[in-house]
């Protein structure tokens, strides 16, 4: 059965101690952010391309919006 995302994105910064992500089929990508608000998000937007692109399975990268 195929995957139906290589990628999973979120802003849960508590996924990877409640989660053995080196199991996981897909790559995570934590957005650590005080808001999940576009124009707050936008400043990160390159960051988070990359991040998409070259995350491996089972790995976490952590992309953290400064404030």
């Amino acid at each position: 059965m195929d995957k139906a995302f290589d990628v999973l994105l979120t802003a849960d910064r508590s996924l990877e101690y409640q989660q053995n992500l080196a199991t996981f089929s897909v790559g995570v990508v934590v957005i650590v952010t005080p808001s999940l608000r576009l124009d707050v998000l936008q400043t990160v937007l390159y960051e988070l391309r990359d991040a998409l692109t070259n995350v491996k399975p089972g790995e976490l990268v952590r992309i953290t919006v400064k404030p």
